[in-house]
């Protein structure tokens, strides 16, 4: 038929692909489109930071308009509210998947609801120290003090910046968010 015709010829002229040198059209497609990638990543970035920087002002208003109450009454209504918005992404996603029939890795869920406990019993700690340094003291140490803890395990344990330039850079932005 005049179709299969058209479809031979369209197939002799495509070039012929080698599997060993081509990407994979998944990985093609990212790197085709740099530029998007990016700016999903700085929004991402930037509203992530929003969200991050905001999350104790409320618990901090309620503090200082009801200060017969201690200032860890907040801890429990924060990590409700962060355990139903969890679980409803997560359902939200699984019904994704499940229409879409992917596999959705279920064995993720223990550490994400053990480290969200381990950040329940540091937002105690943060709550604490807000009410007895002040919010710009106390929340700039909450903020900046895991960062550094962190970045010291990352460099001295696993490695993960190294060269002196790299290691220079790294530092004095930590200075700077010191001051």
């Amino acid at each position: 038929s005049a179709f299969s015709a058209f479809a031979l010829e369209e197939e002799q002229l495509e070039e012929p692909q080698n599997p060993e040198t081509e990407a994979p059209p998944e990985v093609e497609s990212e790197t085709r489109k740099p530029c998007r990638n990016c700016a999903l990543g700085v929004l991402l970035a930037v509203v992530a930071g929003t969200l991050a920087g905001v999350q104790s002002v409320p618990a901090t208003l309620y503090n200082l308009e009801h200060p017969e109450y201690p200032s860890t009454a907040v801890v429990f209504p924060q990590c409700v509210g962060v355990w139903f918005a969890s679980t409803g992404i997560y359902l939200l996603y699984s019904g994704y998947a499940q229409v879409r029939r992917k596999p959705v890795q279920h064995a993720v869920i223990r550490p994400a609801f053990v480290s969200g406990c381990i950040w329940s019993v540091g937002f105690l700690f943060m709550i604490k120290g807000i009410h007895e340094l002040g919010f710009a003291v106390g929340y700039t140490l909450d903020a900046v003090g895991p960062i550094i803890i962190a970045s010291i395990v990352s460099i001295c344990w696993f490695k993960e910046i190294t060269g002196r330039r790299q290691l220079m850079i790294y530092w004095t932005a930590e200075a700077l968010q010191l001051l």
